[in-house]
């Protein structure tokens, strides 16, 4: 977005204009140079000059004649989704992954780690520098990497201000711990916000436009919030910290200094934590027969008729309806996307949710929402984490090709 306060040159308006033109193809895949001027309201001769650079890039390629309007056919663009690619890192609380995805969201090599009890962040980050570099030299035509971190996530100070359930992080400038890996850029954001990032670009988000929410509900809680494809950040990088809104003023003290945070409710760790405290008064249900309790054990047993699971499945499906409640009322988006490891619930979830969502906002309100669980076949927060590389190259990809001659403006 452009800053009211500042003048805008032509090259910003030219970066803008690219940056629209990839997010359409990414959007609707084979477009005519005709359908895209009608669309974003270029003349056609200044979407012929952008493709031909795009062209020039190898982003995007002719593929073929289609038809128009009238019956006339024209040459088909589409974006060339493999030529340059990204890695995307997801730092949580208890493992991390590294993946290569390609500007068009496809996913070519993934691998997860667990920390260990005695691995401190020094220790992680040593690790983790050594698993990127390996996948730098894995596959050709990678520009950047991307990072996905937890938050409470200060982006202008460049540090996590605490990490529940680790420790260690809260005096680590991740830029510096990360920088200078094969001599690519880098990008690091909040993990909700990457993952809003991932559904703007390659979900089933299918506009240019508009106000979408992204609802993290993992080991912690957060939002991505979206609006006309830039992340709304706040003025200290904290904005959507959804987790620690305090949905009961009189209950626990939360890491954060707050009492009673929706996270203590509803996030993976909670949902867990609580079964287990309740599970010696339902000896009956299946779920004492497991030596290792995890959220997805307590989902299959719900889906599996086990009543206890269900009771604890709909209760934590209450408390991320009131969340998403606030998320309505504080930024008004057409679309909510629930992912991470609590969306594993499915329809019966997404029920209850939308139960008390309806109950809880105007009927007006709630009838112009969409409410989803994401539909992505992988960690979201990983594909958010490539999202957050792919997105700055799409929107700016001169900044990261290096060729003999300039632009053609």
């Amino acid at each position: 977005m452009f800053n009211i306060n500042r003048g805008v040159n032509n090259e910003d308006l030219l970066t803008v204009n690219r940056a629209m033109v990839l997010q359409h193809l990414t959007h609707n895949g084979i477009c005519s140079r005709a359908d895209l001027a009608k669309e974003i309201g270029l003349t056609q001769a200044s979407i012929s000059k952008i493709i031909s650079t795009l062209i020039e890039y190898d982003i995007v390629r002719e593929v073929g004649y289609i038809s128009g309007e009238m019956g006339r056919r024209s040459k088909g663009i589409s974006l060339n989704f493999d030529t340059y690619k990204v890695i995307g890192v997801k730092l949580s609380r208890r493992s991390f992954s590294v993946g290569i995805f390609d500007i068009g969201g496809n996913d070519y090599d993934t691998y997860t780690e667990p920390f260990n009890d005695k691995q401190n962040a020094t220790d992680a980050i040593k690790k983790i520098r050594e698993v990127i570099f390996d996948f730098s030299k894995r596959a050709s035509g990678i520009v950047a990497i991307g990072i996905a971190v937890p938050g409470p996530y200060l982006k202008k100070k460049d540090r996590i201000a605490i990490m529940t359930e680790a420790s260690g992080w809260e005096n680590i400038s991740l830029y510096e711990a990360f920088s200078n890996i094969d001599d690519l850029p880098l990008f690091i954001e909040h993990d909700a916000n990457s993952a809003a990032i991932a559904e703007w670009w390659f979900g089933n988000y299918k506009k240019n436009n508009g106000v979408m929410v992204y609802l993290l509900a993992d080991e912690g809680i957060g939002a991505g919030i979206v609006v006309d494809g830039h992340v709304l950040s706040g003025a200290q990088g904290i904005a959507g910290e959804i987790g620690h809104v305090s949905i009961d003023v009189n209950g626990p003290r939360c890491g954060c200094g707050n009492y009673g945070c929706l996270e203590m409710y509803c996030s993976s760790l909670a949902f867990v934590k609580d079964c287990k405290q309740l599970l010696e008064q339902n000896r009956q249900s299946t779920l004492n027969k497991l030596y290792r309790l995890s959220a997805d054990d307590i989902f299959d047993a719900a889906a599996e008729g086990d009543e206890f699971a269900k009771q604890m499945v709909s209760r934590a499906a209450r408390f991320l309806g009131y969340g998403i409640v606030n998320i309505i009322n504080a930024y008004d988006p057409c679309t909510i996307v629930i992912g991470n490891v609590m969306s594993h619930g499915g329809a019966a979830m997404l029920k209850e949710i939308k139960a008390i969502v309806k109950e809880r906002i105007l009927s007006s309100i709630y009838q112009n929402l969409t409410i989803r669980i994401s539909s992505f076949r992988i960690d979201p927060v990983l594909y958010g984490a490539s999202a957050i590389a792919a997105d700055q190259f799409l929107k700016n990809p001169s900044k990261f090709i290096k060729m003999k001659k300039p632009l053609v403006e």
